[in-house]
């Protein structure tokens, strides 16, 4: 018997050592499907399609792919090509290096990542195909490999031979008794059986197999005849239970997914289908990151890489930042309907789905054409934890959240739980290659260009206005009435008062009102506009909207007072409420005082309903607060509507009221075509560490088709500052103003200390002046390229031929011919 085992070893062995390597050769290959000239430089790629301006190739071993760019010979790579000479990667990193995507799942306790090389590409688990212009590559991630604990250590005697032995042939059956001992506690001396009961208490039932210890071929040879007898893993936790045993039986992870290239006529396209994922039911997809590697360069690539934060950022290659935390945002702001308890991010929110990175050599925009919704980007420099600078883009697949189950949400009491459904539509990124060295500008110059050939910009679209203001209508004020506390709303800026203050200011000005309808502050749900009693009557209104283009201020997500049925659900199922958090701690001010997020059946039947009120109030624009700039999903097990469904209802909400004037704060990507202005538009990043630059990104791929104008001067640290800043990027500027202070508001954020309009009103005037004669010379058109001359000089170019130099310095600044003031601005018509 010896002898036979030993021979088993050998040949069980031999495959072990042979088969990986038969299926690395193999693997990926449909016979003549993907043949194609290899490119010298990276020998064993293969040509698997070609259009006129490009070649897609293909690694039959890695798995990886590159893009040839023909017009200047620039090899685009998923992975680097030089990761195993990486002095800096531990292991871990390597395997992601080599990786044309990284997989996340919770594994009870932690966010666990899996990579596609070390758990499906280095074990052959992976092939490919061509269909018509499209390369397919299918992954096995997850390495199987025997447990001692898929076998039952006790079985009873008569479920053993029920369940397996009388299932088999005689020398299966030998094999498997050979690994099993029975005891039969009448059979045993009396210390023998008082130990193996003291041991295996299940004996004094009845007669058992123990099993005994194995090496892994064998037990794994023994589990495949238990197998083949039909025992199960609910035979596995009947016998744990049976014998009074822990079951200690780990499910094996395993997951399966196909990532889509092919050629467009920008460069490539890489997609996944999530509803093609095949998952662990105990441990779904949480998160997927796709090509994380693409076109990334080394220490010693120069380059830079663009992110969308804000206005726009560029992180240099190699900046010597290894202590800053990588860039990692998620488009769109978080969920609030997952329960956010901190604020984690004050920064302005990134709206625009695309990064980007230039070379020396080349450059490529990557668009996330699909999936932008759960979407964010993701960049890391060189010198951190591998010697390579990387940008890319990640998914959340499925949404999840953490849950408490005593309230406490400490380390001890939460749990982790996710959606019941993935992300319903593709993941797509596109990498649009440009023939050389590009910055940013041109990077904005591509993109504007693509927005408008796809209907997302329009052409003209908006009026940029110099001066912007928001009123204030109302607060929430604490009252007594013989001695009895309460709270009610008391007007500050009635319609006669903004009269009032245009007609001091003397200049054009266009309007948004807060607080002004549906119980003011603490805003009711919107399905009618109606004007708060106090401010003033149709006729005061009627004549403040002749006298000024005025957007009624308004949540459509979010209100108080709201019906449970009407209420947004989180993955808890409870309400999903909208929380103040204290500005310094980010925690929650006031538990009782929260505003409710509205369920997305409500915002379906919402447009209409406002039109005809609007008609019926004669108000002729919307302002809107909340729900364009956030995706906020819904996880009513009615009707669960993730993040993709909420902004394909708030599109079409958009849509339905862009019959009138509608505007929003911070605007995004989807909203461009139906909005006329976006007020607190960012005129600078979020500040990250690991950032080099704050650049005018989002300004030159909008500017010309939507007018903007940036958050109010009278908030800032630096009012003239922050107009130089409006001045180089094409803005308009805004100001928040109350005609009358609030005696003792509810909340002290409320005070409006610096709101007061007489204390601003004369700098507006003053401001509003020097960009009427600014807009005579640049117009509407767009921004089309921006220079850092130096850390207080920018030169920014408008579509009209007009260059306008900012300085930021406290001294006059000469350039080429052109003397810019201290703490000013010259433009130069050309």
């Amino acid at each position: 018997m010896k002898i036979k085992a030993f021979c088993l070893m050998l040949a069980l062995t031999a495959a072990l050592v042979l088969t990986p390597v038969s299926k690395a050769e193999t693997a990926g290959e449909t016979g003549s499907a993907l043949s194609g000239a290899p490119v010298s430089e990276s020998g064993e790629f293969q040509r698997v399609s070609e259009t006129a301006g490009y070649e897609l190739y293909y690694h039959s071993k890695t798995a990886e792919v590159a893009a040839l760019d023909k017009r200047t010979g620039k090899f685009w790579r998923s992975n680097p090509e030089n990761r195993a000479e990486d002095a800096i990667a531990i292991p871990s990193v390597k395997n992601n290096l080599a990786s044309q995507f990284i997989l996340y799942y919770f594994d009870g306790e932690s966010l666990t990542a899996i990579d596609s090389f070390s758990q499906s590409v280095a074990l052959g688990q992976h092939t490919a195909s061509i269909n018509g212009d499209t390369l397919t590559v299918r992954y096995r991630v997850g390495q199987e490999q025997f447990q001692e604990d898929w076998l039952p250590l006790l079985i009873s005697r008569e479920r053993m031979e029920e369940k397996v032995l009388d299932k088999l042939e005689e020398e299966d059956r030998d094999y498997i008794l050979e690994r099993y001992h029975l005891y039969v506690l009448k059979d045993l001396e009396a210390e023998l059986g008082a130990t193996l009961v003291a041991t295996f208490p299940s004996l004094k039932d009845h007669d058992i197999y123990v099993r005994s210890k194995m090496s892994g071929y064998i037990g794994e040879k023994v589990y495949k005849l238990f197998e083949k007898a039909g025992y199960t893993h609910d035979d596995l936790a009947f016998d744990c239970n049976d014998n009074g045993l822990e079951n200690t039986y780990k499910e094996q992870i395993f997951y399966e997914l196909a990532i889509h290239y092919r050629l467009t006529e920008d460069g490539l396209q890489a997609w996944v289908d999530p509803a093609g994922i095949e998952e662990s039911e105990t441990y779904p997809v949480v998160r997927l990151e796709l090509l994380p590697y693409f076109g990334s360069g080394d220490a010693q690539t120069e380059g830079k890489m663009l992110v969308p934060d804000g206005s726009g950022a560029v992180i240099h290659y190699n900046n010597g930042k290894r202590a800053a935390e990588p860039y990692w945002v998620k488009l769109f702001g978080e969920d609030k309907a997952r329960g956010n308890w901190e604020q984690k991010n004050v920064a302005p929110p990134s709206v625009l789905p695309v990064f980007g990175v230039s070379h020396s050599d080349g450059a490529f925009l990557g668009t996330i054409d699909a999936g932008y919704e759960c979407a964010g980007i993701k960049a890391d420099v060189s010198g951190r934890i591998c010697e390579f600078n990387t940008v890319g883009a990640f998914f959340e697949v499925r949404a999840y959240d953490t849950v408490s189950v005593t309230g406490s949400f400490n380390a001890y009491d939460t749990t982790v739980i996710t959606a019941p459904a993935r992300f319903s539509g593709n993941l797509t990124v596109t990498y649009r290659f440009l023939p050389e060295a590009a910055d940013y500008s041109k990077m904005a110059n591509v993109y504007r260009a693509l927005l408008l050939k796809t209907g997302v910009l329009k052409e003209n679209a908006g009026e940029t206005a110099p001066l912007n203001l928001e009123l204030t209508a109302s607060a929430l004020v604490r009252k007594s009435f013989f001695g009895i506390n309460y709270q009610t709303v008391a007007p500050l800026t009635g319609f006669d008062d903004a009269l009032t203050i245009l007609n001091e200011l003397g200049v054009p000005a266009q309007l948004k009102y807060t607080n002004a309808v549906n119980g003011g502050q603490r805003q009711k749900r919107l399905d009618t506009v109606k004007p708060l009693p106090g401010l003033g009557g149709s006729k005061a209104l009627a004549e403040l909207q002749e006298k000024a283009r005025t957007d009624i201020s308004v949540r459509f997500r979010e209100a108080y007072n709201v019906p449970k049925s009407l209420a947004a659900r989180l993955l808890s199922k409870d309400t999903a409420k909208i929380y103040s958090f204290d500005f310094i701690a980010r925690y929650v001010l006031d538990h009782s005082n929260a505003a409710t997020l509205l369920s997305a059946e409500f915002l379906e039947t919402q447009s209409q309903k406002l039109l005809a009120s609007m008609e019926k109030q004669k108000l002729r624009g919307l302002h809107l607060q909340d729900g364009v700039a956030s995706l906020d999903s819904d996880f009513n097990s009615a009707g669960y509507k993730d993040r993709k469904a909420i902004r394909e209802g708030t599109e079409r909400f958009l849509k339905t009221l862009s019959q009138k004037h509608i505007s929003a704060d911070h605007g995004s990507y989807y909203s461009f075509a139906y909005l006329s202005k976006i007020w607190d538009f960012p005129d600078k990043s979020g500040g990250y560490i690991i950032e080099d630059e704050t650049v005018p990104f989002y300004a030159m791929t909008v500017r010309g088709s939507v007018a903007y104008c940036t958050a109010p001067l009278n908030e800032t640290a630096d009012s003239r500052e922050a107009f130089l800043r409006a001045v180089e990027i094409g803005a308009g500027i805004s100001y928040t103003w109350v005609f009358t202070q609030p005696e003792k508001p509810v909340d002290t954020a409320d005070d409006y200390y610096n709101r007061q309009y007489t204390g601003s009103i004369e700098e507006a005037r003053v401001f509003a002046g020097e960009l009427v004669e600014l807009r005579q010379k640049i117009g509407e058109t767009p921004l089309i390229s921006h220079k850092k001359l130096s850390e207080t000089l920018t030169e920014s170019l408008f579509g009209s031929g007009a260059v306008v130099y900012v300085n930021y310095a406290d001294t006059a600044v000469e350039f080429g011919g052109v003397s810019v003031p201290a703490r000013g601005f010259f433009a130069v018509e050309k």
